[in-house]
């Protein structure tokens, strides 16, 4: 996903994954303005206070207790809920969408990034 497509095969694999994630948001899209869930290292490592980040593959912001966390805001209607869909917690985000980091900050032992939903 990350890629640019190599074949007819990769292209319809990339178009019918963004496609169903549309379809499954129209049923189950999230309604909290703000999610906050665990991040992995490699996503931290990529953020900046002020940078515009686009997702080029989904990202799933779920769990509790680690010591990376994301939290994005403004985020209502943006993702899908999976517990609207009976498969799990946390908010699932497609591809294309851009967020600004505007903070990174320790709180409680935690390193908090809070990146902006933008919105066209």
């Amino acid at each position: 996903l990350n890629s640019a497509t190599g074949s007819l095969a990769d292209d319809v694999l990339k178009r019918w994954l963004v496609d169903d994630m549309k379809a499954l948001q129209a049923v189950a899209s999230n309604t909290a303005s703000t999610v906050v869930g665990n991040a992995s290292l490699a996503l931290a490592a990529t953020l900046e206070v002020g940078k515009v980040v686009t997702l080029d593959a989904p990202l799933l912001v779920a769990g509790s207790g680690s010591n990376i966390v994301i939290q994005i805001e403004n985020a209502k209607g943006l993702g899908i809920d999976l517990d609207k869909l009976n498969a799990g917690q946390g908010v699932l985000f497609e591809i294309g969408l851009s967020f600004e980091v505007v903070s990174i900050e320790t709180i409680k032992g935690q390193m908090v990034y809070t990146l902006k939903a933008l919105i066209n």
